[in-house]
């Protein structure tokens, strides 16, 4: 059943679970506990994986994915110039609009906007 998967939690979710499964276990050997230490096992599996069966069985990822797949749509269709900068001023993205309308522009920079980088260290 999991035989192809892939992994769907992100890195710092993986070091969270093993730190709360490494507590667990310790919770789970001081009290006795078996559910506790099987819990705990589970959570060491999917930290070292960075595979949930959870995530997988309510496709919780595949409809965070669809959506974000929806939204990348977004700039694209809008009738007016649409840029996307990177940290370093760079354009990432230009809508259809944007080539046509201001072909010239290829960094933050080309757009007289010279204290970008306060700016972006600021909306943080």
């Amino acid at each position: 059943m999991f035989k192809q998967h892939n992994c769907n939690i992100k890195p710092v979710e993986s070091y969270i679970r093993f730190v709360l499964a490494t507590i667990l276990m310790i919770y789970a050997l001081v009290n006795f506990s078996i559910i506790l230490i099987a819990l705990s096992a589970i959570l060491y599996y999917s930290s070292f994986k960075r595979f949930c069966f959870i995530y997988y069985l309510f496709s919780i990822n595949e409809k965070y994915s669809l959506k974000n797949y929806y939204l990348s749509f977004l700039p694209k269709h809008n009738p007016s110039a649409v840029f996307i900068f990177g940290l370093n001023g760079k354009s990432l993205y230009e809508n259809s609009a944007a080539k046509n309308e201001l072909p010239n522009i290829k960094s933050i920079e080309d757009i007289d906007i010279k204290d970008y980088k306060d700016i972006i260290k600021n909306s943080h």
